[in-house]
């Protein structure tokens, strides 16, 4: 699984997608996040029921090539694509090769939150004025013990101010 590679990103308003889990209080807020869609000649729907995978992401600000695992950033913790969240246990859906999928970020945080609960080191950050490129990584694993993790896609800090800038017209 090493053939991800970077489409595009926008600001999306959460409560406009209900593929991503919403657990707080009723009405869900609106909330803007970074959506980034990426490309795999894989079938990730049909991969994960194959190997009967759970599939995440796991993202990071990046610098220099590589991601700093103590600078994780928040978000839906899942992939999704046109046939919404990718897991063994979907609804059986066939993306085909050369489909896009996305991956939902949050633009700030003050380091408090699920990473701070998983025992990491959560720290502040916010998209809007770091000078940092955001890499990502997709990985999966099952009850039998098999697991994969994919290439690190970067997306450019440039298509993350562009998206940015969309964002406030």
């Amino acid at each position: 699984m090493n053939d991800l590679t970077f489409s595009s990103a926008r600001i999306v308003d959460e409560k406009e997608h209900p593929e991503i889990p919403w657990t707080g209080p009723q009405p869900q807020p609106s909330k803007p996040v970074l959506e980034v869609e990426f490309k795999s000649n894989v079938d990730l729907f049909a991969y994960a029921k194959m190997h009967e995978y759970e599939v995440g992401v796991s993202v990071y600000l990046c610098a220099d090539g590589s991601h700093d695992k103590d600078k994780e950033l928040l978000g839906s913790p899942y992939v999704y694509g046109s046939g919404g969240r990718i897991d063994a246990y979907s609804p059986s859906y066939s993306a085909g090769s050369g489909s896009i999928y996305r991956i939902y970020i949050e633009i700030k945080s003050e380091g408090v939150g699920v990473l701070h609960e998983l025992g990491k080191k959560p720290f502040n950050y916010d998209l809007l004025t770091s000078a940092d490129d955001v890499c990502f990584f997709i990985r999966g694993g099952s009850m039998n013990g098999g697991h994969f993790e994919s290439n690190l896609v970067r997306v450019p800090r440039s298509a993350l101010r562009d998206a940015l800038d969309r964002s406030k017209r």
